[in-house]
């Protein structure tokens, strides 16, 4: 007995480090295959949207490796010392997590928001998120710095986390709402591609949102141990996986730089004024430049 009560405190300190370090590794695995579909997909995309995709990529090797390195302090050069555990030299990833997070975070919610004002031409809603964004992306760099000093400001961290929830709800639901369900088509095939982009944003938008908002709740109430490490360092990941997710879903939309018209025949019956068979034009904006959603921009009926 006397040795489970000496082991005990340990346990509630190693325990979420094991786990929080497999779980960033499995995200991270999954990212490496998400960067090799976007890699060889060779989508049009311009040189500061590869710039941004490469950029918190590269960001996320390092976070990643910074973490491994902590976990190898804590649990194999330190094991058996209590001490060890919360030594400065082995919390690098307490000063690194709040940083590349905030980064990456700030950085693909200001992504969301650019794609939205190019997609819904309206920059009230777009000028929040980025606010948003700006927000908790300095909240979240500060506390990486607060945590030079040993300093966990709960007053900081509820001001990043709160702002990352908020952020990305209301991406989640603006671009579904305002970009993705006014662009119906009445054609089976291209709504049933937008339903699912809907479902994708909503999906991964309040995956991080519930997310970040689970590891506010352990950093108020379970602050004595590191519960708070596997949400902290599967935040960033679901962020870029969620991006990457998006990015390559458009490889099985047929990339065209110019608006291209199709011809389809109609059998009599399928429009309600229709009185005989008709040609339907369809004004196809498949991908424009930076646009990555399929939009119809103009339907018609022509009859003969």
């Amino acid at each position: 007995m006397a040795t489970m009560q000496a082991t005990s405190p340990t346990i509630q300190l190693t325990a979420p480090l094991i786990l929080g370090n497999e779980f960033n590794w499995a995200l991270y695995g999954i990212l490496l295959v998400q960067m090799y579909i976007y890699a060889r997909a060779g989508t049009p995309d311009t040189r500061t949207v590869k710039r941004i995709v490469y950029g918190i990529f590269i960001l996320e090797t390092v976070q990643t490796g910074i973490a491994t390195y902590d976990s190898y302090e804590q649990l194999a050069v330190g094991w058996g010392n209590y001490d060890g555990l919360i030594a400065p030299r082995s919390q690098l990833v307490l000063i690194c997590l709040p940083i590349t997070t905030g980064i990456t975070s700030s950085t693909i919610q200001c992504f969301y928001a650019w794609r939205m004002y190019i997609i819904g031409k309206s920059r009230v809603l777009p000028a929040g998120i980025v606010v948003l964004a700006l927000v908790q992306g300095v909240a979240a760099i500060a506390q990486g710095f607060l945590a030079v000093f040993g300093i966990q400001a709960l007053p900081v961290i509820a001001i990043w986390l709160g702002a990352t929830a908020l952020c990305d709800i209301l991406i989640s639901c603006s671009m579904a709402w305002l970009v993705l369900s006014k662009n119906r088509t009445g054609f089976k095939h291209t709504d049933t591609m937008i339903n699912k982009l809907i479902c994708l944003v909503i999906e991964t938008g309040f995956a991080t949102a519930i997310l970040a908002i689970v590891m506010l709740c352990l950093l108020i109430y379970l602050r004595d141990n590191f519960s708070y490490m596997p949400p902290s360092l599967l935040l960033s990941k679901c962020y870029c996986n969620s991006m990457l997710l998006l990015l390559n879903n458009r490889v099985s939309v047929t990339y065209k730089r110019k608006p291209s018209v199709y011809d389809s025949r109609l059998p009599a019956g399928d429009e309600a004024d229709a009185s005989g068979p008709g040609i339907i034009h369809v004004s196809l904006e498949a991908f424009n430049g930076d646009i990555e959603f399929a939009r119809v921009l103009s339907t018609k009926v022509v009859r003969n």
